[in-house]
């Protein structure tokens, strides 16, 4: 019984929190379509090619992701990874 209040509880809507997440970011990416539309957005090119090189893409990738929250991991790490 305690499983399942458990399931109900805190399972459920942290599931369903995650997927709206998810479902957010994707809806956010798609108005740009690919890398180079997203690129347009930037406005520290120069910032984040020095962070890239000297800490790295994972470091220069959550900076960009700090301005934009609504990016996916994986497209802020392909922008960054262009530029």
């Amino acid at each position: 019984m305690t499983i399942l209040l458990y399931a109900l509880f805190v399972l459920l809507p942290s599931l369903g929190e995650g997927y709206a997440q998810r479902r957010r970011q994707k809806d956010w990416y798609g108005k740009f379509g690919s890398i180079d539309a997203l690129r347009s957005i930037v406005t520290d090119e120069a910032e984040l090619r020095r962070i890239r090189d000297e800490k790295g893409l994972l470091v220069a990738a959550r900076r960009f992701r700090r301005q934009f929250p609504r990016c996916p991991l994986p497209e802020a790490l392909k922008l960054v990874q262009s530029l």
